[in-house]
């Protein structure tokens, strides 16, 4: 995986953030760029304001989930991904309910 930040993508929702600072799918973005560029820290920081923002957004909870594991911080991915599947159950989102429980379950067979 290239860990190189796309800084010219970056510079782009950094833009349209200062003209939305609230829209949601923009933090989810910058999140994303990070995580595409295995930058773990930035990625949980912005999903976090992701959900802060948004607290059902389900897509979050799994990323960040990713973005803990790969840091190390395999707790905090299970407790995200927890959280996600709260939300995914809350919505009857099938496909979402599955695919948080077997994260958790791949997470503790990991164990």
């Amino acid at each position: 995986m290239n860990n190189e930040i796309n800084n010219s993508r970056l510079a782009q929702l950094f833009a349209l953030l200062s003209e939305q600072p609230q829209e949601v799918f923009l933090h989810y973005a910058i999140a994303s760029e990070y995580k595409k560029a295995q930058h773990w820290e930035e990625a949980v920081q912005w999903f976090q304001k992701t959900v802060q923002l948004t607290p059902n957004y389900i897509a979050a909870y799994y990323q960040m989930a990713e973005a803990f594991e790969a840091s190390g911080q395999r707790e905090a991915a299970k407790n995200s991904l927890e959280t996600g599947l709260h939300y995914a159950q809350g919505a009857k989102d099938l496909k979402s309910i599955s695919e948080f429980k077997n994260a958790l379950m791949n997470l503790d067979i990991e164990d």
